[in-house]
């Protein structure tokens, strides 16, 4: 869980992509997580719920440096991590990026890998996880590869219900939380990158 965030922010429907408000909203009853503005908006669209849509969140006034520096419980070691390399000043760039954020969970159970990683080892590892452009998760199909900003691929694929893996075992828990520079995606698990697991672990 997290600590709710008093800001600036849009949730939009996920059928009509209207804004949503507390008197609008309408959860859908069989997931309990698709929300749409009303219930006739979600019968409408209900081809779309099937296949998994995304929920929108956007938050226009902040960068995603700003969003991480606030105090979201479950990415608490990421900002930590990101203020100890100095990127956290450089997500709050122009941009565009694409973060795949990992969770406090998902960073504990790296720790194997990560307690003995040297600053500069930590900062190639959270690169691996910023993508230099945007990355929608309603664009995203099939599968194959993104170039990350260190260099290296990230493997990616969507199955039938809209869900995305990463590198054959991580998995996109929190999809499309828009801001002024990007995109956040929220992921259960650490990317590596694959030439630094054998330097890490000597």
């Amino acid at each position: 869980m997290y600590t709710p965030i008093e800001m600036d922010f849009k949730v939009k429907c996920t059928g009509c992509k209207k804004d949503i408000t507390a008197d609008n909203k309408y959860t859908c009853k069989d997931c309990s997580i698709v929300t749409y503005c009303s219930e006739s908006c979600s019968q409408k669209h209900w081809d779309q719920h099937q296949i998994g849509c995304v929920l929108i969140w956007e938050f226009p006034s902040l960068s995603i440096g700003e969003f991480i520096e606030l105090k979201r419980d479950d990415l608490g070691l990421l900002r930590k991590a990101l203020k100890t390399t100095g990127l956290l000043e450089t997500l709050k760039g122009e941009g565009p990026f694409t973060v795949f954020a990992p969770t406090n969970v998902a960073v504990s159970h790296a720790q194997s890998i990560l307690k003995d990683a040297t600053t500069q080892e930590i900062k190639k590892i959270l690169l691996h996880h910023v993508h230099k452009g945007i990355l929608n998760a309603d664009s995203i199909i099939g599968s194959g590869q993104w170039q990350m900003i260190d260099g290296q691929n990230v493997a990616y694929s969507v199955d039938e219900r809209r869900r995305i893996t990463l590198n054959y075992h991580i998995h996109v828990v929190q999809k499309q939380l828009i801001f002024r520079n990007g995109v956040v995606h929220i992921i259960d698990g650490v990317l590596i990158p694959s030439e630094m697991i054998p330097s890490i672990e000597k």
